[in-house]
């Protein structure tokens, strides 16, 4: 009876040991994954603490780049009108993608300097935080050595903000696109007409002039290739006509109305006789023109532009206007009725006889006092007057993509 009751006792003992040996694996299980819950825990708050850092920097880089874009956007605007406004003063035509890039570079430089003011030598923006300053973000450019980059309508700024939270980091790239396609709103009524060019091109599919009928153009629409002189006794004649050059032309005479009702384009230049007595010319030189007297009845109900310099005897203008594009020399003008002349260069003049107080002559400089000088006034009266356009706005939008 002894024996057997020694032996429950070993079996007790045998249990005692393997419970013991169980708690003690569940505790050090326990043990275990609490440390890697709290490692874990560590990670995320690491990750999370470094996520949040990062949009710091974003929105401090933000705001520096927006708040300087909003200021200086009307500013830009005004500036380009001006200059597209002083341009089409003196005759130089752009297009507005051309404007488009001087605005984009002024907003460039803006905001280049708003970053030197923030970054070190290596372009980077460094911030502490202040209430650890182990905790940091650096501000840099995604695409290096440059922040900007540019198309014909925007201004493209590329950052990456790190956040660093310890030993933990993350990046968030961010783009700013600054649009200025709608920055200016030409005006639809605004019309450069000091820019020679508001007759029309016939252009190149008119017929070849016939041969047989050189000099009689009466009702014709053709087109001579290359150059071409006519002699004083061909009696070269227009009358509702038609007619383009793609040279030089050269003539006698054209008086007492063989240049009528008639549309007359030269690519090159014109050097011609008299012109006495013709009504309802469009004229168009594209290089220079030279002509004699434009006397008799004068130069009646035409438009004659000119896009080089003019050269010119007495003449005299009823409900006309002539557009001369670089200088200009006429003798005097004995007759200015309900007519205007515009010169985008000097203009050297002799007498002027006007049926009107107001002498309706402009010109950039001129020998004559009586030729109104004043660039206002050339504006007003030979390119419609006013600004060409009127502001529009710059946009901007932001993209960004995080990384851990």
């Amino acid at each position: 009876m002894r024996g057997v009751i020694n032996n429950d006792k070993g079996y007790v003992l045998a249990l005692v040991l393997i419970i013991s040996i169980l708690f003690t694996v569940i505790f050090f299980s326990f043990l275990a994954i609490s440390s890697n819950t709290t490692k874990q825990n560590n990670i995320i708050e690491g990750t999370f603490q470094s996520q949040s850092i990062a949009e710091m920097g974003v929105s401090y880089f933000q705001h520096a780049m927006t708040n300087e874009i909003i200021t200086k956007q009307n500013e830009i605007i005004q500036e380009v009108i001006a200059q597209r406004d002083k341009d089409i003063i003196n005759m130089i035509i752009e297009n507005d993608d051309y404007y488009k890039g001087l605005a984009i570079n002024a907003m460039e430089n803006y905001l280049q300097n708003i970053i030197s003011s923030l970054t070190d030598d290596d372009k980077t923006i460094n911030v502490e935080i202040k209430q650890n300053k182990q905790n940091t973000f650096d501000i840099t450019p995604t695409y290096k050595p440059e922040y900007f980059s540019k198309t014909s309508d925007n201004l493209i700024i590329a950052f990456t903000s790190t956040g660093y939270a310890e030993a933990k980091h993350a990046e968030i790239k961010g783009t700013i696109t600054v649009d200025f396609s709608n920055m200016i709103e030409p005006k639809a009524n605004h019309i450069p007409k000091d820019t020679t060019d508001l007759i029309a091109d016939p252009g190149t599919k008119l017929k070849i002039c016939p041969a047989e009928k050189k000099a009689n153009l009466t009702n014709e629409s053709c087109q001579i290739d290359g150059s071409v002189i006519y002699q004083q006794n061909e009696n070269l004649t227009f009358s509702n006509a038609i007619y383009r050059v793609s040279g030089a032309f050269m003539a006698g005479n054209l008086n007492n109305s063989r240049l009528e009702n008639s549309t007359i384009y030269i690519l090159g230049s014109m050097t011609s006789g008299n012109l006495n007595s013709t009504n309802g010319l469009l004229l168009h030189v594209k290089g220079s023109l030279t002509v004699g007297n434009v006397i008799g009845s004068g130069l009646s109900n035409s438009t004659i532009e000119v896009g080089g310099s003019a050269q010119m005897g007495n003449i005299k203008l009823i409900n006309s206007t002539m557009f001369i594009k670089g200088d200009a020399s006429i003798d005097n003008v004995n007759k200015l009725q309900n007519s205007k002349i515009c010169v985008n260069g000097d203009l050297q003049i002799g007498q002027i006889k006007s049926d009107s107080n107001k002498i309706s002559i402009y010109a950039k400089t001129s020998n004559n006092p009586m030729v109104n000088t004043d660039n206002a006034a050339f504006e007003a009266a030979c390119t419609g007057g006013g600004s060409s356009a009127d502001p529009g706005s710059i946009n901007y939008t932001t993209d960004y993509e995080y990384s851990y």
